[in-house]
């Protein structure tokens, strides 16, 4: 005797443990990318944008507490796409959910004041930008420690802004820097656990390192983004500014007005050096563009708009 048809009220997604009885499961990829995109609470337009541009890849994310203590291990997916650059590179790219966080903290005075910031979702480079992706984009690669997949260091933010016009006309699509908010929302994903630190602290010992490593080699954050600390410092978009007054709740950057020249701006993250700078996300070093900047690298980010 053949088993009776599934009532529609008994399909349910793929990928779901255990499924009820007689219930049918839908697709495959395509109902493990729905799942995921459920829990991330898009909706059916982004929803269906993101299943229909992006593949799922799966991570490990670990935290620590900031001395370096073990707190969880757990397996996370997210969604990603990847961009042709040459044979040889591609560039990864990974959702970041919309959200609102409190940005800033009560530290420094050039932290505060704390405020809220509501983001769109965006995309933003799983990794630094590495030298062979810096390479088969502008053909040149300013690093001192020379290897493919190290991040690109030595990079003035003049020349993040030559990668992005080079990449744009590569792939049609506006890559940019990330603001500032972007950056420390895409990084301090769990706030759950102050200046929350993952893969750093005693786990690493800082004097043995006094150079850049490859890329992913520390475990990803909960957004599926590797190297948000400890690797290379990243410019951000935004201009200088002294604290957080009137600073923008959006996500959008901090750009001064009728200023083409502008000498000095953020930088995020942290070289992973013996003076435990890798530790903040929110390290109050923002230096000049001009000079030459040692374990300065970048990654890029892409509005959702593009890509819908």
């Amino acid at each position: 005797m053949s088993e009776p048809n599934p009532r529609e009220s008994e399909l349910v997604l793929g990928g779901q443990n255990p499924p009820p009885i007689n219930a049918a499961i839908l697709g495959g990829e395509a109902g493990k990318k729905r799942q995921l995109a459920n829990e991330l609470g898009l909706s059916d337009r982004l929803a269906y944008e993101v299943t229909q541009d992006c593949d799922i890849f799966s991570f490990e994310n670990v935290v620590l507490t900031k001395c370096g203590r073990f707190v969880s291990r757990t397996q996370k997916k997210a969604f990603y796409y990847t961009e042709i650059l040459s044979d040889d590179a591609t560039l990864d790219m990974v959702y970041i959910p919309a959200g609102t966080f409190m940005m800033g903290s009560d530290n420094y005075y050039w932290e505060q004041p704390i405020h809220s910031v509501t983001l769109k979702s965006f995309y933003m480079a799983k990794y630094p930008t590495t030298q062979i992706q810096y390479q088969s984009v502008v053909g040149k690669n300013p690093s001192r420690f020379v290897r493919n997949d190290f991040p690109v260091e030595q990079v003035l933010w003049y020349d993040t802004q030559e990668f992005c016009e080079k990449l744009a006309l590569l792939t049609q699509k506006t890559y940019k820097l990330p603001s500032e908010s972007q950056w420390e929302y895409a990084c301090c994903v769990n706030r759950l656990e102050p200046n929350n630190v993952k893969g750093f602290g005693e786990t690493i010992n800082y004097a043995q390192r006094e150079q850049t490593i490859n890329v992913g080699t520390f475990p990803a954050n909960a957004f599926g983004l590797y190297d948000m600390r400890g690797n290379v410092w990243e410019w951000c978009l935004d201009d200088y500014h002294y604290n957080y007054q009137d600073a923008p709740d959006d996500g959008s950057p901090w750009l001064d007005k009728n200023n083409n020249t502008q000498i000095s701006k953020p930088l995020r993250g942290g070289y992973g050096s013996g003076d435990g700078s890798a530790r903040m996300s929110r390290f109050p070093n923002r230096p000049h563009v001009a000079p030459v900047q040692e374990n300065v690298g970048f990654r890029v980010v892409l509005s959702i708009e593009e890509c819908i």
